[in-house]
């Protein structure tokens, strides 16, 4: 999980922070072109690229670590975290 922070940290993120092991990250960006975001996040092949809307408005950006963790993990995680009022949507979606 360090390394992975350090992946995001590297990027310009801030505020870099894994959930448990599951290879979630939150992070914060003043990067306006999303894209690019995506672009330097997917030459990553272990990492895929999630949004989650919360019902209060709030949209969260989260990686998932596909070495130590599956989407269905991930999700769940982000549930205990934010509670079940919530959607997930693969990048390629949104």
């Amino acid at each position: 999980m360090f390394t992975l922070r350090m992946v995001f940290e590297a990027m310009g993120s801030t505020s870099v922070r894994t959930l448990l092991n599951s290879g979630n990250v939150t992070f914060d960006t003043d990067r306006a072109d999303l894209g690019t975001l995506e672009r330097d996040i997917e030459p990553h092949p272990d990492l895929r690229l999630y949004v989650t809307f919360l019902r209060s408005g709030e949209r969260i950006t989260t990686v998932v670590d596909l070495r130590d963790s599956h989407t269905i993990k991930a999700i769940e995680d982000l549930e205990r975290r934010f509670g079940k009022d919530l959607t997930t949507r693969n990048w390629n979606t949104v």
